[in-house]
């Protein structure tokens, strides 16, 4: 006799029939997805129907109907009660239907029925599995489960969701150093029997388009290009022998590169005030600053001559005549003797002085510096 039922969900329908007998609509479970649902908040049984809230999604078979009957009696007997046929009758209905729904009927010798039992899967007499969704956490009263209850090697990786252990869920004291991975010389992770292969890394990093960078080479690496100013396509192109889809960098740089050969970066003032009427990648002539060149240049000569005199005597010989004088005799002595000259005269003394700067140093202002090639991401 069937215990279950599977119909097939379409987004619209909400009622669904149950094709088994059963007892109490307690014993009638619902499946959508291989998800439980629980009553009144998902459905509701009236009769042989369940109701749904909200219509299951569209599926194969994804909408589930089955019972599951409980092996504790539904009907107890005291000593001196009076027994009713319904009441043995509802609990001989309630074992054979438990029997019935986990099969436990052997059909050949020391055997039972493989295969799937609504909750259970057996596989064989002694491998019996709880099926996906059949326990749900509500089933699980906090701490019941604990190291004893697990069996080593029951728990793989797989069955650990992402970033469920934490710190507060690993107990002092219980991750020993043999549990831990260790790295060998080639970078690879060894368990504890020392082998292991090597791990992998991330290789790439997300490089924004537009992105440029100073590099050591004479050529750019690989998804980027010279800031030479070359052209390039909105779109797919062939621009330094590199055919891709650069409608990204168009974007941003519009249909030339920046040339950045031979030249400093400035930032971008952005509002700043420091470099302020300038456009983003816009380029700038050298400049000097205003300044001064001061000369403190001094000729000091101090003249004072308030005069000077020129003195010059001119003597003749001495004439000595003898006359005679009746009488007598008389000496006559002439001296001619020429005055004597005196002259003042001021100086004045100009003095032009010329001073020379000559230049020096090359053809540029420049700090010391290193040459790189600047490339940009494409």
């Amino acid at each position: 006799m069937a215990t279950e039922v599977s119909y097939n969900g379409d987004g619209n329908d909400k009622t669904f029939d149950i094709t088994f007998p059963f007892l109490l609509d307690t014993h009638v479970k619902v499946q959508v997805g291989g998800q439980t649902k629980s009553t009144p908040a998902d459905y509701s049984i009236s009769g042989t129907e369940v109701t749904f809230v909200t219509a299951p999604v569209s599926g194969t078979a994804n909408v589930r109907l089955y019972r599951d009957t409980p092996f504790t009696a539904l009907h107890d007997y005291s000593a001196g009660s009076s027994i009713k046929s319904n009441a043995l009758n509802e609990n001989q209905t309630q074992a054979l239907y438990a029997i019935e729904e986990a099969k436990l009927v052997t059909v050949t010798a020391g055997g039972i029925t493989t295969g799937s039992k609504n909750d259970i899967t057996v596989n064989s007499n002694s491998d019996w599995v709880i099926n996906s969704s059949t326990i749900t956490n509500g089933m699980i009263a906090d701490e019941a489960i604990n190291s004893a209850k697990i069996e080593n090697s029951s728990i793989l990786n797989t069955d650990i969701a992402d970033d469920t252990i934490r710190d507060g869920k690993i107990a002092t004291n219980t991750i020993a150093l043999d549990k831990l991975a260790r790295v060998g010389t080639s970078g690879q992770i060894l368990t504890s029997n020392g082998t292991g292969a090597a791990p992998s890394y991330q290789t790439t990093v997300n490089v924004p388009v537009g992105s440029v960078i100073w590099y050591a080479g004479a050529t750019a690496p690989a998804g980027y290009l010279k800031a030479n100013g070359d052209a390039i396509a909105n779109g797919s192109g062939t621009t330094q022998s590199i055919t891709a889809d650069f409608s990204a960098l168009y974007a941003i740089v519009g249909a030339n590169l920046p040339d950045l050969r031979g030249e400093f970066v400035r930032g971008f003032d952005d509002g700043k005030g420091t470099d302020s009427g300038r456009a983003i990648r816009s380029t700038q002539a050298e400049a000097y600053k205003e300044h001064n060149h001061p000369s403190d240049i001094s000729v000091a000569h101090d003249v004072d001559d308030p005069g000077h005199a020129h003195d010059m005597t001119v003597r003749g010989p001495s004439d000595s005549e003898s006359t005679a004088i009746a009488g007598g005799k008389s000496d006559h002595s002439l001296t001619s003797s020429q005055p004597s000259h005196s002259e003042t005269t001021g100086i004045d003394i100009d003095i032009a002085a010329t001073v020379d700067v000559n230049n020096s140093g090359s053809t540029e202002t420049r700090p010391r510096n290193v040459a790189l090639l600047a490339c940009i991401k494409y």
